[in-house]
């Protein structure tokens, strides 16, 4: 054994090379290597200079002791050549191409798209700006029914409810299918607080109704504005329109009770004490419609208790609405006027754009002689150009006619005229105002169409008596003036029942005296 001269270990003499540091032992043929010097030298395999006493190339790492290199470039078994990369390299290029183009498309879109941006907008609260983008875009494209939608959601949130109302109103137009358009449009012309829109309203729900038949939050709504409307026919609709959402799910009591009222307001008494009898819990609003059924028959005096006790208790706004505007029209038919005023005011503070407790409050008034009161009243009832305009219209031309003002009495029957009123009550206020200006034809000719409305209008007969008692036809007069006190029977609150049983008495006496009776 000999150490090694170049590691030092203990190696055999007879190899040919350590197997330690891997150094010939023995010396290799001159041939094998070039010549080396005594300082410096080159590397066997790249040729490039190395010191005396390095053992590995810096250049290209071999072993100047064993003339290998340390590290082989090789090649993974299985993997792809150069070549094989080729088309994957290619085809994620264009991928990557592909995607950076589809990107920079879709951000075009949504920055040159009004809608998008708007959309964008109204989703980060940016309501003004939205607004303006869409009112601007709608001029250009007045078809478009998401754009009107969209501008409809913007304008409610700004608080603009009409305007709201129009635009989806519009996209209805467009789409009459759109059922969300539709009730957006109804719960907006609601919330703008104008009972005249309320002929806008039931039109809306009676199209979505024929477009969706079976959307109970649809029949609900309409039965509701029926109900409010309250002109003929409405409660009848109002009732087949709770049952039709009661077909379409489980009746809960809200339900029946409106069906309850529905049918009382149809003098259907026997339906409506039924649906009463079916509920699985009292409440006030069980005061209320009990109320309204119990005066519906004539029952005043149970109606007024139980109507006084569900407004009492009510803390529901909708009953105790109602109870004081049915309180305020029972105290109305029974002439207490002072107590129809004060529960007609509780229910004008509750929702005041009502039109038909305006009108209640404003007839509230006039009875007491409160006639500026009145007068203003009735005032906001023709601006309003609302269900009760036109009659409001009549009853201030009566008012003016009571303090002898007939040209104020002429502009309001005129006004009342073109904003459609044909009731009896306006022929027989426009006889009187005709009479007052001595157009004697045109008032005949009034209180003519006056029997043609209602030929059981009481105060026709009255007013038509005492004209014919003025021109002098007392016979005629005489007629008119019995028949008054016919229709209106033995209930003469709030009439001159009396003056007018004296004054039938000396049309008696002189014709008498006259020999003409």
């Amino acid at each position: 054994m000999i150490n090694c001269p170049y590691c030092g270990k203990l190696t055999d003499p007879k190899l040919d090379g350590c197997p330690h540091c891997g150094a010939y032992l023995k010396k290799k043929p001159a041939a094998a290597k070039p010549p080396r010097s005594k300082k410096s030298q080159t590397c066997p395999n790249c040729t490039a200079m190395v010191q005396e006493g390095d053992i590995i190339c810096v250049a290209c790492g071999t072993n100047l002791l064993t003339g290998q290199k340390i590290t082989e470039e090789t090649q993974p078994v299985g993997s792809p050549k150069n070549n094989d990369m080729l088309p994957w390299l290619v085809g994620g290029t264009v991928l990557v191409v592909v995607c950076i183009t589809l990107a920079a498309l879709f951000y075009y879109m949504a920055t040159n798209d009004p809608v998008a941006r708007a959309q964008k907008l109204y989703e980060d609260f940016e309501y003004s700006e939205a607004q303006d983008i869409l009112s601007n875009y709608v001029e250009r494209d007045p078809d478009n029914e998401g754009a009107f939608e969209l501008l409809g959601k913007v304008q409610w949130e700004a608080s603009q409810f009409e305007n709201a109302a129009t635009s989806f109103e519009r996209a209805v137009d467009i789409n009459p299918g759109n059922i969300d358009a539709a009730l957006w449009a109804v719960i907006s012309l609601h919330a703008a607080g104008r009972t005249s829109t309320l002929n806008r309203q039931i039109d809306l729900l009676e199209q979505s109704s024929r477009v969706e038949s079976n959307d109970p939050v649809v029949w609900y709504l309409l039965a509701m504005a029926k109900g409010v409307r309250g002109q003929p026919g409405d409660y009848t609709a109002q009732v087949n329109a709770l049952q039709k959402v009661a077909n379409l799910e489980e009746p809960e009591d809200t339900l029946r009770r409106g069906i309850a009222a529905g049918y009382a307001l149809q003098r259907d008494y026997r339906n409506a004490q039924f649906e009463l009898d079916q509920l699985e819990s009292a409440d006030e609003s069980d005061l209320a419609v009990r109320g309204i059924l119990a005066s519906m028959q004539g029952n005043i005096g149970l109606a007024i208790s139980s109507l006084q006790e569900a407004a009492d208790s009510g803390e529901n706004f909708g009953i105790r609405w109602q109870a004081l505007t049915k309180l305020g029209q029972l105290m109305l038919q029974d002439g207490r006027f002072r107590d129809a005023e004060r529960y007609l005011n509780e229910a004008l503070l509750l929702e005041s754009g009502n039109a038909s407790v305006r009108y209640l409050h404003a007839m509230s008034l006039h009875a007491q002689g409160l006639v500026s009161e009145a007068l203003s009243e009735y005032d906001t009832l023709m601006d309003q150009q609302g269900a009760f305009a036109a009659e409001s219209g009549v009853q201030v031309a009566a008012l003016y006619l009571g303090m002898g003002d007939v040209d104020n009495a002429d502009r309001a029957i005129t006004a009342a005229s073109r904003i459609g009123a044909q009731s009896a009550a306006f022929h027989t206020v426009r006889g009187r105002v005709f009479s007052s200006m001595n157009n004697m034809n045109s008032a005949r000719q009034s209180f003519e169409q006056a029997a043609k409305a209602d030929k059981d209008y009481a105060p026709l007969y009255l007013e038509r008596g005492l004209f014919y008692v003025k021109v002098e036809a007392l016979g005629q007069g005489l007629l008119d003036l019995e028949q008054y006190l016919r229709l209106i029977g033995d209930d003469v609150r709030g009439t001159r029942a009396a003056d007018i049983r004296e004054l039938v008495r000396q049309l008696h006496q002189t014709q008498a005296g006259t020999g003409r009776e």
